[in-house]
Protein backbone atom coordinates (compact mmCIF):
# COMPACT_ATOMS: atom_id res chain seq x y z
CA UNK A 1 0.00 0.00 0.00
CA UNK A 2 2.87 1.98 0.80
CA UNK A 3 3.90 1.88 -3.50
CA UNK A 4 0.38 3.21 -4.27
CA UNK A 5 0.56 6.44 -2.18
CA UNK A 6 3.97 7.34 -2.74
CA UNK A 7 2.85 7.17 -6.28
CA UNK A 8 -0.24 8.97 -5.65
CA UNK A 9 1.68 11.67 -4.28
CA UNK A 10 4.25 12.20 -6.63
CA UNK A 11 1.38 12.43 -9.36
CA UNK A 12 0.15 15.21 -7.35
CA UNK A 13 2.92 16.77 -6.64
CA UNK A 14 4.16 16.32 -10.65
CA UNK A 15 0.58 17.97 -11.55
CA UNK A 16 1.08 20.85 -8.80
CA UNK A 17 4.84 21.60 -10.83
CA UNK A 18 2.80 21.56 -14.46
CA UNK A 19 0.07 23.58 -13.48
CA UNK A 20 2.14 26.26 -11.83
CA UNK A 21 4.82 26.27 -14.70
CA UNK A 22 1.49 26.46 -17.44
CA UNK A 23 -0.15 29.26 -14.91
CA UNK A 24 3.47 31.13 -14.83
CA UNK A 25 3.67 30.73 -18.80
CA UNK A 26 0.08 31.79 -19.55
CA UNK A 27 0.47 34.58 -17.35
CA UNK A 28 3.74 35.79 -19.14
CA UNK A 29 1.78 35.19 -22.87
CA UNK A 30 -1.54 37.67 -21.43
CA UNK A 31 1.25 39.96 -20.17
CA UNK A 32 2.87 40.39 -23.86
CA UNK A 33 -0.99 39.94 -25.62
CA UNK A 34 -0.11 36.33 -27.27
CA UNK A 35 -3.20 35.03 -25.54
CA UNK A 36 -6.05 36.62 -23.97
CA UNK A 37 -6.95 35.59 -20.43
CA UNK A 38 -9.61 33.73 -21.47
CA UNK A 39 -7.76 31.00 -23.69
CA UNK A 40 -5.44 30.82 -20.60
CA UNK A 41 -8.23 29.81 -18.87
CA UNK A 42 -9.68 27.39 -20.77
CA UNK A 43 -6.73 25.68 -21.27
CA UNK A 44 -5.31 25.21 -17.50
CA UNK A 45 -9.41 23.83 -16.82
CA UNK A 46 -8.26 21.51 -19.87
CA UNK A 47 -5.19 20.22 -18.21
CA UNK A 48 -6.96 19.95 -15.13
CA UNK A 49 -10.14 18.15 -16.96
CA UNK A 50 -7.32 15.62 -18.50
CA UNK A 51 -6.25 15.14 -14.76
CA UNK A 52 -9.21 13.94 -13.38
CA UNK A 53 -10.28 11.97 -15.86
CA UNK A 54 -6.86 9.99 -16.40
CA UNK A 55 -6.99 9.60 -12.27
CA UNK A 56 -10.28 8.35 -11.85
CA UNK A 57 -10.85 6.52 -14.50
CA UNK A 58 -9.06 3.31 -13.27
CA UNK A 59 -11.56 3.30 -10.38
CA UNK A 60 -14.47 3.46 -12.64
CA UNK A 61 -13.10 0.66 -14.77
CA UNK A 62 -12.09 -1.34 -11.87
CA UNK A 63 -9.61 -3.57 -13.60
CA UNK A 64 -7.04 -4.81 -10.60
CA UNK A 65 -4.22 -5.90 -13.32
CA UNK A 66 -2.00 -4.13 -15.88
CA UNK A 67 -3.35 -4.45 -19.08
CA UNK A 68 -1.72 -2.11 -21.54
CA UNK A 69 -4.93 -1.79 -24.06
CA UNK A 70 -6.80 -0.90 -20.45
CA UNK A 71 -4.24 1.84 -19.86
CA UNK A 72 -4.29 3.02 -23.58
CA UNK A 73 -8.14 3.43 -22.81
CA UNK A 74 -8.01 5.31 -19.81
CA UNK A 75 -5.38 7.54 -21.61
CA UNK A 76 -7.45 8.21 -24.38
CA UNK A 77 -10.80 8.46 -22.40
CA UNK A 78 -8.87 11.66 -20.75
CA UNK A 79 -7.27 13.03 -24.37
CA UNK A 80 -11.37 13.00 -25.50
CA UNK A 81 -12.29 14.18 -22.18
CA UNK A 82 -10.50 17.47 -21.95
CA UNK A 83 -11.05 17.73 -26.17
CA UNK A 84 -15.01 17.91 -25.69
CA UNK A 85 -14.37 20.39 -22.39
CA UNK A 86 -12.13 22.36 -25.22
CA UNK A 87 -14.16 22.71 -27.60
CA UNK A 88 -17.37 23.28 -25.40
CA UNK A 89 -15.86 25.72 -23.67
CA UNK A 90 -15.54 27.97 -26.45
CA UNK A 91 -18.00 30.92 -27.00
Amino acid sequence: MGNVLTDFILSIVIFAVILFASVSIGMLLVKHKKMTKEVMQRTILSVVVFAIIHWSSDFVIGWREFNVYVKAIEFLAAVIGAGCYWIGSKK
